[in-house]
């Protein structure tokens, strides 16, 4: 496990949700790539997914929320790969907040992913069920 105990992982993560805390108390929007280029100093974990497994922690616990819309990662591992655009339940007002992320990225476009279902519609029920989840 490239030097990874259990433990060691199990720290890593709970370092990881607590930088998509961060991000997402100050931002109203963000990628992945944000946050793996704040996590560069700590020891990368054996499998680079387990990022997947912290934001859906994250979104499970109600402090982000997907949005519609992706950029292209900046990473060179990444092969310049889609990812996710994550929105801020606290900061964020709408779904375009992540279009307005990605338009800052002036080399990306942006891409909804979203098909025939209303994403503000979408983006409103999780974050009322986040609001709902944080205040219970």
């Amino acid at each position: 496990m490239d030097g990874f105990t259990d433990t060691a992982l199990t720290l890593w993560r709970a370092l990881a949700l607590a930088v998509v805390r961060e991000l997402a108390a100050s931002q109203r929007a963000f990628s992945t790539d944000d946050l793996w280029s704040r996590l560069d100093a700590l020891p990368k974990p054996p499998e680079p997914r387990a990022l997947g497994a912290v934001m859906t922690s994250a979104r499970a616990q109600g402090f982000v929320a997907k949005s519609p819309f992706v950029v292209i990662s900046q990473r060179p591992e990444c092969h310049s790969r889609p990812v996710a655009v994550w929105l801020s339940v606290p900061l964020a007002r709408t779904f375009l907040d992540g279009s307005a992320y990605v338009a800052a990225r002036s080399r990306d476009v942006a891409m909804p992913l979203f098909g025939p279902h209303d994403p503000s519609a979408s983006f409103a029920k999780e974050t009322s069920n986040a609001t709902s989840s944080v205040s219970s």
